[in-house]
C-alpha cells in the first residue's frame, strides 16, 4: 500500500516478518501503521515482528505511539518485538523519549550483559 506521505513493504524469513516502513509517519498515518504491524503479529506463523524504519524521514509523536502500542501487543501475544534501522530524526525522536532500548534490541542487549557481569562492588 502506498499513501501519499508513507509506504510499507512486508517481507518474511521464516517466522520472522518484516515490515520496512518509509516516507513520513505523522498522526494523519499512524493508525495505519499500527494497522499493518498488527496484522502482521495477528499471523500464525510469526513469532517476530521486526519494523524498519531506514526509510523513515519523520517519526512524530504519534507514530512512536503506534510503535509502543505494537510493542505491548506482541508482548501480550508472546511474541518479538523490535524496530531497527532508525537514522536521523527518527532514531532522535527514540532517544529523546528513552524509547530506543524498548524498542531495539539494544535493552536485550544489555540486560544480557548485566546477567553475565557480577554485581559491582561484590567480590
Amino acid at each position: 500500500m502506498i499513501d501519499e506521505i508513507w509506504g510499507y513493504d512486508i517481507t518474511r524469513e521464516g517466522r520472522t516478518c518484516t515490515v520496512s516502513v518509509s516516507g513520513e509517519i505523522d498522526m494523519s498515518v499512524s493508525a495505519d501503521v499500527f494497522a499493518v504491524i498488527a496484522a502482521a503479529l495477528d499471523r500464525r506463523d510469526t513469532d517476530h515482528v521486526r519494523v524498519n524504519l531506514a526509510a523513515v524521514s519523520f517519526l512524530g509523536s504519534a507514530g512512536l505511539a503506534a510503535l509502543v502500542k505494537a510493542h505491548n501487543l506482541a508482548r501480550d501475544r508472546g511474541r518479538r518485538f523490535t524496530v531497527a534501522g532508525a537514522k536521523g530524526l527518527p532514531l532522535q525522536a527514540m532517544e529523546i523519549t528513552g524509547l530506543l532500548p524498548v524498542l531495539t534490541d539494544m535493552q536485550r542487549s544489555r540486560f544480557h550483559r548485566e546477567q553475565d557481569d557480577p554485581p559491582v562492588g561484590h567480590d
